[in-house]
């Protein structure tokens, strides 16, 4: 089926909404390129076109929040011997999901990007246009146009993008690499 098509994505947002409201544990596969790449989490909020997902590493922490397009999504698991083996490990690690960082039910991009701005976090990005991800910090939203100040990965300065906001097509935060890339930002630029 084409990218967007309207069974599939009324579908999609019919299952997730589903895991939202059980507060279910799933694995959500999004990356066509690689069928057997997903993530792991619990969604906590949805739209007709986004979702975000508060993700949950494979040792069972707390793996940041992470934002898609329901469009993308193509298959949608739970009760898996991954995620059963993954609940077990964050009973150990007494795993404490994070409040949400969106209100829901409005642009969750939109607010994600101004959450991410506020609170100074840095966040990992992805366009529509191009292959590999970048890091970097909001450093302003004018309409629909979205200026990051890039960082390494070493966390030091390494200019600044700016971006139409309907060409980003995944943006996370939170994540234990974003969390250490974070702290190596501290002190510098």
């Amino acid at each position: 089926m084409p990218r967007g098509a309207p069974i599939r994505k009324g579908f999609m947002i019919d299952i997730l909404e589903k895991m939202r409201a059980e507060n279910a544990l799933c694995e959500i596969y999004a990356n066509s390129e690689d069928a057997a790449s997903y993530e792991l989490g619990y969604v906590v909020g949805l739209t007709d076109t986004h979702y975000l997902l508060e993700c949950v590493t494979p040792s069972g922490e707390h793996g940041g929040f992470m934002f898609g397009y329901v469009e993308d999504v193509f298959k949608v698991c739970r009760n898996t011997q991954i995620i059963r083996r993954t609940e077990s490990l964050m009973a150990k690690a007494r795993f404490a999901p994070k409040s949400s960082p969106v209100e829901g039910g409005g642009n969750i991009l939109e607010e994600l990007l101004f959450y991410v701005q506020d609170a100074s976090r840095l966040c990992r990005f992805s366009l529509v246009t191009k292959e590999n991800a970048d890091y970097g910090f909001v450093k302003e939203i004018k309409g629909r146009t979205v200026t990051f100040s890039l960082v390494d990965g070493y966390g030091a300065p390494d200019g600044e993008c700016a971006v139409l906001s309907d060409d980003i097509c995944s943006l996370s935060f939170g994540s234990p690499y974003e969390r250490r890339l974070e702290l190596l930002c501290v002190g510098k630029g």
